[in-house]
């Protein structure tokens, strides 16, 4: 999941909690308006720190790529199967950190 999207609902959720704290009308989606309370409030304050905090915690998937040693072709790594190339039959591809550290001579070209 992005974290822009655990931002931007905590700070919805604050500002949400701000507004029924300074005794306004909160907008919703199931009964149309809340009436301002402190327990509503601090709910909803502290249900956006706590996105807030979670969303420093997460740490984001980073992709993992492969490449096939044979045809040359890159790959996500989760779109194969058991790590072998979609094109050439049972070759096994290789990470591709691990394929340019062996074949440097690959980047320049």
């Amino acid at each position: 999941m992005n974290k822009f999207y655990f931002k931007v609902g905590s700070f919805l959720f604050i500002i949400t909690g701000l507004f029924s704290l300074l005794g306004f009308e909160t907008p919703s989606k199931v009964s149309g308006w809340i009436e301002p309370s402190i327990n509503y409030g601090t709910d909803m304050i502290v249900l956006g720190l706590i996105l807030l905090v979670s969303s420093f915690l997460i740490k984001e998937k980073k992709e993992k790529y492969s490449i096939c040693p044979n045809c040359k072709e890159s790959f996500n790594y989760h779109e194969l199967k058991d790590g072998k190339c979609k094109y050439c039959e049972d070759v096994d591809t290789i990470d591709t950190e691990k394929y340019y550290k062996e074949h440097p001579e690959e980047l320049e070209s």
